[in-house]
């Protein structure tokens, strides 16, 4: 049987971050934008119960966030799927940072994927912005300020997926990586970071 590598993607409007070729029945950990501390997935402990609000009824436990395909394992086929509406910190529809997933191989739990992927489309809206407002410009000067501004928007974003997708995978990387989405973001202003493009 081939060995696959697992990949984690994000969708083009950083709504959904999907896991393929991973090991079936894997389990996980997600980080989003800190590499110490996990992000919780909230399920109920018994899908064949009914959902009754925010308690699970078999444990009595609060669960945010549940959708009732909600995982808690890779499928059979090795894959994973996650919107906002099952990760606990995801507070609204886009999915901006950066997140991490360590995938365990379900029969040697010592193999483990350390996989990335970073949700950028409040900068490219902020980029997006920022091109239109160079289109408009009329003074060289000002526009010269602002090209460069873009260019190094852009040349940030660039290096912090190229962090993540460093053969090393080493949570270092990572933090390098979130160092930069923040200083990009740091770039934009507060209205063109909130845009949803």
């Amino acid at each position: 049987m081939p060995i696959t590598t697992p990949v984690l993607s994000i969708s083009a409007d950083c709504k959904t971050l999907t896991v393929t070729g991973g090991p079936s029945g894997g389990s996980y950990i997600l980080y989003h934008n800190n590499f110490t501390t996990t992000t919780s997935i909230y399920e109920l402990n018994d899908p064949t119960q009914p959902y009754n609000g925010n308690i699970d009824p078999q444990t009595g436990d609060p669960i945010n966030g549940y959708i009732n395909s909600s995982p808690s394992l890779l499928s059979s086929s090795g894959t994973l799927s996650l919107t906002y509406e099952n990760i606990e910190s995801a507070m609204e529809e886009s999915l901006n940072g950066l997140f991490m997933i360590v995938i365990s191989d379900p029969i040697d739990p010592t193999i483990t994927h350390t996989l990335g992927a970073l949700g950028h489309c409040d900068i490219d809206c902020c980029i997006a912005n920022k091109l239109t407002e160079l289109v408009k410009c009329t003074c060289q000067e000002d526009c010269s300020t602002l090209l460069d501004t873009i260019s190094k928007i852009y040349l940030l974003i660039h290096g912090a997926d190229i962090n993540i997708k460093d053969c090393l995978q080493t949570q270092e990387q990572f933090e390098k990586a979130y160092e930069k989405y923040l200083k990009a973001k740091s770039m934009c202003s507060t209205d063109e970071c909130k845009c949803n493009c």
